[in-house]
């Protein structure tokens, strides 16, 4: 009978063996953020809404970002370049509502400064390298802030 344990190895029609697939495991933290502008567009916080300093402030936030890994990112203050997790559930949930693109009940949402010492936001969801821009807040209008 044999020895047992022989793994019979699959081959393809003219008996070549077929290699399994080999998994790449993707670090995303160790690329660059891709921006999406595909699901702003709810009214009152949209950047198309806003006037050129405002257009000008949120593609210098974004092309700075853009520079950066999503680790630098992640180490970085919220209050200069970094970001912060919105925790309030209320706001969440309410946001989460209001979104255009459709978000799972737990989504994560992203708060940036657009600009240091005021309270100009931008509002978004990751996934994977992909950060989805919901919201361009240029006046603190789109949730409570703390103080």
């Amino acid at each position: 009978m044999g020895s047992g344990n022989k793994k019979l190895k699959s081959r393809d029609s003219t008996g070549n063996q077929i290699k399994g697939h080999e998994t790449t495991v993707i670090d995303y933290r160790k690329l660059k953020p891709v921006f999406s502008l595909e699901y702003m567009g709810v009214r009152g916080f949209c950047i198309s809404e806003c006037d050129v300093p405002d257009k000008a402030i949120f593609m210098d936030a974004i092309l700075k970002r853009g520079r950066m890994t999503w680790e630098q990112l992640i180490q970085e203050d919220h209050t200069k370049l970094g970001f912060e997790i919105l925790r309030d559930e209320r706001i969440n949930q309410r946001l989460r509502e209001k979104s255009l693109k459709p978000l799972s009940p737990d989504a994560k949402l992203k708060v940036f400064r657009a600009k240091s010492d005021t309270l100009k936001r931008f509002v978004g969801h990751r996934e994977n390298n992909i950060l989805y821009l919901l919201f361009y807040d240029k006046d603190g209008s789109l949730y409570k802030h703390s103080k």
